[in-house]
């Protein structure tokens, strides 16, 4: 959801220099830029998912009390590993998505038509039961990865190989790290995090309406290296909330719970590519 919308420019000092102005803010009449429109959506959509897992959490502590399962229960167990496939399976399906149509200009001429429809495929995935409509389900989710795909084509194109793998190794280490320390937790600590989390997303949203009226280096860099802290937390909470939700929910819906971890690694691959990016026009 998250990518650079900057022109091509003569020197790479020049790029550099530029680019939080750009990403800002458009080049026509100064109005908001594709950073900003991405910042906007992807902050509310946070927010919003945010608040309809709490609010699934919440009611699933309700309904079922002191009823959750053991960790080490088989359908447990069996829910986790179909989590954890359908969240492999959407990384790859995106990195497919995004090889395919590396010469696309598709995502930098309908920037809006992504946004919107990132977001519409998003809500209708998890709006629709896994049970009763799993071949909609499925759909649904295919083309939310596919928007996601198309969405990272300019960013992928601008930063080059070397640097695609250089992030793609940073992302898994953080992933993998703090995934595996959520999962080992004594307990469910980091599920009590949501509301600073949320408090995380209502600042990125702050942010980006503040960037469209003053595009600045300042929030440019509260946004790249603020949003590495926030969704990194984001890992630690969402993978717990897998955990919490396989051992209590009654009707468990994998590919919904995959989302959220889906999300923060995409997002956090997005800013160490940014990072490496401007480390490297140094």
């Amino acid at each position: 959801m998250f990518q650079l919308r900057n022109k091509v420019v003569q020197s790479s000092k020049s790029l550099l220099k530029d680019t939080p102005r750009k990403m800002f803010s458009s080049s026509v009449g100064g109005g908001p830029g594709f950073g900003s429109m991405a910042l906007l959506g992807a902050g509310t959509a946070g927010l919003a998912y945010l608040m309809y897992q709490g609010h699934s959490l919440r009611r699933t502590q309700v309904s079922y009390g002191n009823q959750q399962m053991n960790f080490f229960n088989p359908v447990v167990q069996d829910r986790i590993r179909k989590t954890l496939m359908y969240f492999g399976g959407g990384l790859a399906l995106t990195g497919g998505l995004v090889g395919a149509f590396r010469n696309s200009m598709f995502a930098l001429n309908h920037p809006w038509m992504l946004l919107f429809g990132s977001l519409g495929l998003l809500i209708a995935t998890q709006m629709t039961d896994y049970h009763t409509n799993p071949v909609l389900k499925h759909l649904f989710w295919g083309g939310f990865m596919a928007s996601m795909g198309l969405s990272m084509v300019p960013l992928i194109s601008m930063a080059g190989l070397p640097i695609v793998y250089d992030a793609m190794f940073a992302t898994g280490l953080t992933v993998g790290g703090l995934g595996l320390v959520a999962y080992n937790a004594p307990s469910e600590q980091f599920l009590k995090w949501g509301g600073a989390l949320g408090m995380g997303c209502a600042g990125m949203i702050g942010i980006s309406l503040a960037s469209m009226f003053w595009p600045s280096p300042a929030l440019y860099n509260i946004w790249l290296y603020g949003g590495l802290v926030l969704f990194s937390a984001f890992v630690l909470y969402d993978t717990q909330k897998i955990i919490h939700n396989a051992k209590s929910k009654a009707r468990y819906d994998p590919i919904s719970q995959s989302i959220g971890i889906y999300l923060d690694t995409i997002i956090l691959f997005e800013r160490f590519l940014i990072i490496f990016m401007n480390n490297k026009k140094k």
